[in-house]
């Protein structure tokens, strides 16, 4: 299936205050614009992010067409890239799929 829209980054685009709290969540850190990631006691990196809900892969479900994307994209200092996907306790998604 074909992208039929332009997807621009660092822009803001669907519900400011989304239904579900995944989405809460990403859109809230996506606002903020820069995020902490503490992997040790010793080495914390600062991410900027400039996009969320990046579509990667269009699939059918049933006959319903389902747009696969990343919650959210940013870069560190050194230019490194970062694809953060968010879940939730209540996630019916397996780690297997999220990875994948």
């Amino acid at each position: 299936m074909k992208r039929k829209k332009d997807f621009k980054l660092a822009s803001v685009h669907g519900l400011l205050i989304p239904d579900t709290e995944e989405a809460r969540i990403r859109n809230t850190l996506f606002y903020r614009g820069l995020i902490q990631i503490l992997f040790s006691r010793n080495l914390e990196i600062c991410v900027r992010l400039f996009a969320y809900e990046v579509p990667v892969e269009t699939s059918e479900i049933k006959g319903v067409p389902r747009v696969e994307s990343v919650d959210l994209l940013g870069y560190d200092t050194d230019k490194n890239l970062y694809i953060i996907e968010l879940k939730t306790a209540s996630s019916k998604d397996s780690l297997d799929k999220t990875v994948t």
